[in-house]
């Protein structure tokens, strides 16, 4: 990736972009410089994609109106990238005619109303049909 010539001249000698998705939702792209040329280091790397993981999850949270504020706990995010997460969230998007990003935000808005984590909501909506 070449670098821009306000990021040289800002110091930068390497561009690392990490995609912003969660299965099939894509919410853009975690840029990060470095003053050094060449690759980040596998430890430096991992800490990127942990704060990419809390932008994502920001970005998500204020689509779904969900405040930081409002205490949504971390530990429910550990439980999103679940398969039958996924699987409800398409079954949301066929049945209401959403596009996936916004069924996912329904879920989430929905678990989040209900004090309950997003693992078992899906669970209930893999049962006969009720709208989010």
């Amino acid at each position: 990736m070449a670098v821009r010539p306000a990021a040289v001249e800002a110091g930068a000698r390497a561009l690392v972009a990490l995609p912003l998705r969660l299965g099939a939702i894509r919410a853009g792209v975690f840029m990060l410089s470095s003053n050094q040329p060449g690759q980040l280091p596998a430890e430096d790397l991992a800490e990127a994609w942990v704060f990419a993981e809390f932008a994502l999850r920001l970005v998500l949270d204020e689509q779904a109106g969900i405040g930081s504020q409002d205490g949504y706990p971390v530990s429910q995010w550990l439980s999103e990238s679940r398969p039958e997460i996924h699987q409800v969230t398409g079954m949301i998007s066929v049945q209401l005619g959403v596009g996936i990003e916004e069924a996912f935000s329904r879920l989430r808005t929905r678990a989040f109303a209900e004090g309950r984590p997003l693992s078992e909501l899906a669970a209930d909506r893999r049962r006969p049909s009720r709208p989010v």
